[in-house]
């Protein structure tokens, strides 16, 4: 079973101590630990955690932040609709997070791993790491302010015969 065995970094941790958080990891489409990407690129976002009493309802997941902390996006077993099954005492259980990393200006980024108990409305804070992940997202294609979205454009122009405005398509 493949499991994160590193914290790389710490800026705050808590939680009621019931389960720990063992690792976080990047991991590029070969598997490979990686503290560099390029947005557009497919990556997983490996969490591990150790239970330390039986647990119902167990939830694993992340916040991805930018460098000034502000939220960008996030997720967790729950909200991604695959709930977990009861953890028993000393059981450790992974969940890779699959995802194309968002075309966002380029810098640094960093994710904040937590285990839980509980639902998304409704849930205690078992173990959780501020920033226990920084990665650089770099870029390919100039980025105008925070992010590139995937936009499709159509231009239309004014022909002009005589007097008479034609509009082409």
């Amino acid at each position: 079973m493949p499991v994160a065995r590193i914290i790389p970094n710490i800026d705050h941790r808590f939680g009621n101590g019931e389960a720990a958080l063992l690792g976080v990891a990047l991991l590029n489409s070969a598997g490979n630990a990686i503290l560099e990407a390029f947005g557009g690129q497919k990556v997983v976002i490996r969490l591990s955690a150790q239970f330390k009493q039986d647990t119902d309802q167990p939830i694993l997941g992340y916040t991805l932040r930018d460098r000034l902390g502000v939220q960008m996006s996030g997720c967790n077993t729950s909200y991604a609709g695959r709930p977990l099954p009861r953890a028993q005492r000393g059981q450790t259980i992974t969940s890779d997070f699959s995802l194309t990393l968002p075309h966002l200006a380029p810098g640094s980024y960093s994710i904040s791993p937590a285990v839980a108990k509980g639902s998304i409305g409704r849930h205690d804070m078992c173990d959780w790491i501020d920033n226990a992940l920084v990665f650089t997202l770099r870029s390919q294609n100039l980025i105008y302010g925070m992010m590139r979205m995937e936009v499709e454009v159509h231009s239309y122009m004014s022909q002009i015969t005589n007097d008479e405005v034609r509009i082409t398509v």
